[in-house]
């Protein structure tokens, strides 16, 4: 990501979001719930989790992962221009399967259309230590009590369109993937 300051647009964050509406989902349940964290909101965020991290995991593991933390802190999260934490709510009558599964399906779609306007964006599981925590569920107003949980966090920027066409995978032949019966 470059961290080019203004280079995207709420419109557009708002088209991306507006894209996680339409997958598909069982019983039109929508279990995908948003949380948009920018400006204050996104430093608190990243300060939450590296002090959660630093509270929650053994004290080896939390040195190593704190100083990995803040060394992305100050290189690579700067360029992040929002994050958006992937949330699922909850109902109870479907399988919680076919939920998760709905919203990884909004966040393809999330994905797809940030990409056709070249929007950089790409799933974070995040740390388990601080996305989980209680303490995080209350800044994204999650309601753990109720089955809610964040899935992990979408991270948003600019792309560099040379690094980009790197990332992009090579994809087996479509006979490989694909069974026919007749």
């Amino acid at each position: 990501m470059t961290g080019e300051a203004g280079a995207i647009t709420k419109q557009q964050l708002e088209m991306i979001l507006d894209a996680a509406r339409w997958a598909p989902t069982h019983k039109l349940t929508e279990p995908w719930h948003f949380v948009v964290l920018s400006g204050a909101a996104k430093a608190a965020f990243e300060e939450l989790t590296i002090e959660l991290c630093q509270q929650r995991l053994d004290p080896e593991k939390a040195e190593a992962t704190v100083a990995k933390l803040r060394r992305k802190q100050a290189k690579d999260w700067p360029k992040v221009h929002c994050y958006i934490a992937i949330c699922l709510k909850r109902h109870q009558e479907v399988p919680e399967w076919e939920e998760i599964a709905a919203v990884a399906c909004a966040v393809q779609n999330m994905a797809l259309v940030g990409s056709s306007m070249g929007v950089h964006g790409y799933w974070s599981s995040w740390q388990p230590a601080a996305r989980d925590a209680p303490e995080m569920h209350d800044l994204l107003q999650i309601d753990a009590a109720k089955g809610d949980r964040c899935l992990g966090v979408f991270l948003v920027g600019q792309g560099q369109q040379e690094r980009l066409a790197g990332y992009r995978p090579r994809r087996q032949e479509l006979s490989e993937k694909v069974l026919w019966l007749q």
